[in-house]
């Protein structure tokens, strides 16, 4: 496969913090670490060695009784442990990507998201002497929004799966999937690819018992032999390492104070993507997750599950710290106190998030991670890299607006100049001419002259239309073509991976794709990719 790379502002669809972040802008460098470069990882490994070696024998035990449910063959699972047990040599570190829990992984930025991890991963235990590099990906089960992760798109059908939920999304069972699977079954191709896929699908949803340990299955299934490893941070016994930071963000509400003045200094160049709570945790229990509120002397769960005075809070918080959740302005902070982590890859949204945190994990005392822009994919497959070539389009030209690509194929292709702004041009210059005599015989017809301007400026804009609309009527094979490569690359006018699943392409690349992605990323050097089928 040829893989172009398109720099990121060049796309237009990526905010101006996520753009200047990448160009390295001077005045954005207070609000992040350490630059992504193997220089900055080597100063951000100085920072981590003094990572608990408590901490890591936690780490190990937990994410070793996570994977207990995971079923693969002895040579696998030696792997597996032995990959898990690296986790307690000093001279191993993470890098980490995470997301929600969506339906067979759902958009497929989150596939993007592993791999960019899997290759940064390998990239600096290659770069760096005397280090291994792991690479995690966060599985965030505590969150409890399941409009957002019950879903996925399939050529154009959307599968749903129905169910209701007030808990944490991680806990939730998955019986009820096999409806879905069901449909997709009905909707797939024939052929050994289709088979295999819903194989993995059937095998990872069926065969656990909750969307959390589906997900960790279905995830070592497609991504476990490039050395992968999920966490799932809904876990008593690394909740149990937060207690002391918990009961600082309750009792002092620290976080609040920290992202507060942040915000205030990044809102005067950027909006703000997340705005802080007086306390950002949320409490679990009882198939609620609510967030926690003070109101006076009393702390509550808004869901009425529980109300406490301060030392009640406390031993609670000690006696089940699992019920204490943190939002998503405290979560990257549980994330960098349990992992010996030096940096996290996530999205536009995330960078800009990450973008508040840094005087909050100052507060907290714990080594702010570098910040990176997950990995963006284009898939082309060949029936559209052959109807690119036709229309003698490059990849990155479909970031162009679809009517401004269609007048200049048709321009192209009929010969004819169809833009009339040398027409404009030439009637203001004309109408700034009468302007100005009828200011020297009659500063009273200026309105006339203005009005006569605008019906004849309105007209040129109308001939335009008809003049482009008669053309497109002779090239209506080329428009079509174009749409078909607009609606493939830019679904609906989105980024193909904000929109599609990664199912339909599997189909259509086969199973090496992931191989091809990995191939493609460069993680130290930013770029949109766009990788086509030669």
């Amino acid at each position: 496969m040829q893989a172009t790379r398109i720099p990121y502002a060049q796309t237009k669809r990526f905010t101006n913090l996520v753009t200047d972040y990448i160009a390295g802008d001077a005045e954005l460098l207070p609000f992040f670490g350490e630059r992504p470069t193997l220089d900055g990882f080597r100063k951000q490994i100085a920072k981590r060695h003094a990572f608990s070696p408590a901490m890591r024998q936690i780490l190990v035990s937990c994410i070793s009784a996570q994977y207990q449910s995971i079923k693969c063959d002895a040579e696998a699972s030696a792997a597996l442990q032995k990959r898990i047990q690296q986790l307690n040599n000093p001279k191993t570190f993470t890098v980490t990507t995470g997301h929600q829990l969506c339906l067979f992984t759902g958009p497929l930025y989150t596939v993007y998201k592993i791999l960019h991890v899997i290759r940064l991963a390998e990239e600096l235990s290659k770069g760096i002497d005397g280090i291994t590099v792991l690479p995690i990906f966060w599985m965030a089960t505590e969150d409890h929004d399941f409009e957002e992760v019950n879903h996925v798109r399939y050529h154009g059908h959307k599968l749903v799966w129905h169910e209701s939920i007030g808990n944490a999304v991680g806990r939730m069972p998955t019986h009820a999937i096999k409806p879905v699977l069901d449909d997709l079954q009905n909707r797939l191709p024939q052929g050994t690819h289709a088979e295999a896929l819903l194989a993995d699908l059937q095998e990872a949803y069926l065969n656990q018992d909750n969307l959390a340990n589906a997900t960790r299955a279905l995830v070592h299934k497609w991504f476990g032999a490039y050395g992968i490893i999920c966490i799932d941070g809904d876990d008593p016994a690394l909740k149990r390492c937060m207690i002391p930071a918990f009961s600082k963000e309750l009792h002092e509400q620290c976080s609040f104070s920290a992202v507060s003045a942040t915000n205030k200094a990044l809102a005067q160049r950027y909006p703000v993507q997340v705005s802080p709570r007086e306390i950002n945790l949320f409490y679990l229990h009882e198939g609620m997750r609510s967030r926690i509120v003070q109101t006076g002397e009393r702390y509550e769960a808004l869901s009425g599950q529980a109300s406490w005075v301060a030392d009640e809070l406390m031993t609670e918080l000690n006696n089940h710290p699992e019920r204490f959740s943190p939002n998503v302005l405290l979560r990257p902070l549980y994330q960098e106190t349990i992992l010996p982590n030096l940096g996290y890859i996530g999205g536009g949204g995330e960078v800009a998030y990450w973008a508040q945190l840094k005087k909050m994990f100052e507060t907290f005392e714990v080594p702010f991670p570098i910040v990176m822009l997950r990995q963006s994919v284009q898939l082309i497959p060949n029936r559209i890299t052959r109807k690119l070539q036709k229309l003698a389009l490059e990849p990155e030209a479909l970031f162009e607006n679809y009517h401004t690509l269609a007048k200049q194929l048709v321009q192209t292709k009929t010969g004819l100049h169809l833009n009339l702004d040398a027409t404009r041009t030439g009637i203001e210059d004309l109408y700034a001419a009468l302007q100005e005599l009828a200011k020297q015989v009659d500063p009273t017809l200026q309105r006339h002259v203005d009005a006569q301007k605008t019906r004849t400026l309105n007209g040129i804009d109308i001939t335009e239309k008809k003049l482009f609309r008669a053309a497109k009527k002779s090239e209506a094979d080329i428009l079509r073509m174009l749409q078909e490569c607009m609606d493939v690359v830019l679904p609906g006018g989105a980024l193909q991976e904000r929109h599609d699943n990664i199912i339909p392409h599997l189909l259509d690349f086969g199973p090496n794709l992931f191989d091809e992605i990995l191939k493609a990323i460069d993680p130290l050097h930013e770029a949109f990719i766009s990788l086509s089928e030669a």
